[in-house]
């Protein structure tokens, strides 16, 4: 990877964490475009990917299914530690 495209990247990490900590726990439950996911079920998934991603990167074994992850009280807190991965 060179270094514009670890620039695109980490642009690309540093909104989806703004977004991400945009989300009051309010709308949780509030509907996105896609019928499978509620807002706090596609911050799940999206945190549970970037864990994955993360992991593998590292050379770890992913723990779990990701799409299957449930982020903690600090969703946000978790994807900035996988994205700093």
């Amino acid at each position: 990877m060179d270094d514009a495209q670890i620039d695109l990247l980490s642009g690309v990490l540093r909104q989806t964490e703004d977004v991400i900590v945009g989300v009051d726990p309010s709308q949780r439950h509030d509907p996105t475009p896609c019928a499978d996911y509620d807002v706090g079920r596609l911050v799940d998934h999206v945190v549970g990917w970037a864990r994955s991603f993360a992991a593998s990167l590292s050379g770890a074994e992913p723990e779990g299914d990701p799409d299957d992850y449930r982020a903690g009280g600090e969703p946000a807190a978790e994807f900035h530690a996988a994205a700093g991965a």
